[in-house]
């Protein structure tokens, strides 16, 4: 009961932080026109993040191996809120203290208007929950927003299912292998999503959704490769290196990348000016997308033909660490005191 109430607490917060972050995806738009800036510097407020996320990683992971994980994730999940509150109080040009200034001033001295007087629609009144809910579902962002929150959903488990499933055949081989699959087959569904999305929309959903969740296949599956390829005592160093490389390979640079793609394709003349050339040009960057899935599935193919060779490198490992332990605890004569000063080689004779 107590193992469960402390992983859903875990997923809490990562899923509070993490998704804090998610909403920028939201309001991109709004940001872009509200700034007056272009594709490549909308990119790089993700990149930004990224860059700050990838970097502070190793240091959390040596730090995870080392002293107490649960004071440092609440410590980490409360900074990250209290950034997350004082960013939402910034506007073009004033800061976090004067955004609270402001709070006090609308509640003071600002009087509440009526819902329409900018539009001159004062007559319009409240509608139901539902109506207001199908009113916003109609929105392009919400509903992919939605499409993105159900596909993780469902990707995840399948990835899960289709991997244990295939393991009694393939053994270890079948996570990563399973994660190929999901890379290599999500690159054809969303070049399609990009290409259908001008004129059929509902089309479009659906090859995203399908897309992302077989994009997902591979969320819950490579933590439990790391889990069981890397010693206990260097797992977290491990995590933090691999959220540092997928990061630094991923979306550290990709929005900004793709932006400054999009941003040459309008330069160069070849689209109509205005909204259709933004749109025609970031179209054609982010079917890079589609060839990089590829490419990542072609790196988990990869990674089958070994996993199993390193997977046996931990185990030995571990049931090196066992006999020593035993071992020790004979010698001393005290089992509820074996002693831990334990030096482990990484590199365990296999044969």
């Amino acid at each position: 009961m107590k193992q469960n109430l402390t992983t859903q607490v875990n997923e809490m917060g990562g899923n509070t932080s993490y998704g804090a972050f998610k909403i920028f995806k939201g309001v991109l738009l709004d940001v872009k026109s509200f700034y007056g800036i272009k594709n490549n510097e909308v990119g790089l407020l993700q990149t930004s993040f990224i860059i700050s996320y990838m970097v502070f990683s190793p240091i959390f992971g040596y730090m995870g191996d080392r002293y107490s994980r649960k004071l440092i994730m609440a410590v980490g999940i409360f900074f990250w809120s209290l950034i997350t509150l004082g960013s939402s109080f910034i506007d073009a040009d004033i800061t976090p203290a004067l955004g609270i200034i402001c709070v006090l001033f609308i509640l003071i001295v600002v009087r509440e208007p009526q819902r329409g007087a900018a539009e001159g629609n004062t007559h319009l009144v409240s509608s139901s929950w539902g109506a207001d809910l199908i009113y916003l579902l109609k929105h392009v962002s919400m509903t992919f927003g939605l499409i993105t929150c159900a596909s993780g959903f469902v990707g995840v488990a399948m990835g899960s299912w289709s991997a244990s499933k295939l393991r009694s055949k393939w053994a270890s081989r079948a996570d990563p292998l399973v994660c190929a699959i999901g890379l290599i087959g999500c690159a054809p569904f969303l070049f399609l999503a990009l290409y259908f999305s001008r004129h059929y929309i509902i089309v479009t959903w659906i090859l995203i959704f399908i897309g992302e969740t077989l994009l997902s296949l591979n969320w819950a599956l490579v933590t439990d490769i790391l889990l069981y390829i890397v010693v206990p005592n260097r797992r977290a160093t491990a995590e933090a290196v691999q959220i540092l490389m997928s990061h630094a390979l991923g979306d550290a640079g990709s929005p900004y990348l793709v932006g400054q793609v999009a941003d040459m394709i309008a330069a160069g003349g070849s689209f109509p000016p205005y909204r259709a050339g933004q749109y025609l040009s970031l179209q054609c960057a982010l079917y890079m997308c589609s060839f990089v899935a590829v490419l990542g599935g072609g790196f988990f193919l990869l990674t089958s033909l070994y996993i199993q060779r390193d997977k046996a490198k931990t185990q030995a490992t571990a049931n090196l660490a066992k006999i020593i332990n035993v071992v020790k605890v004979n010698a001393s004569g005290d089992p509820e005191n074996p002693v831990r000063d334990i030096a482990i080689s990484p590199e365990p004779v296999v044969t």
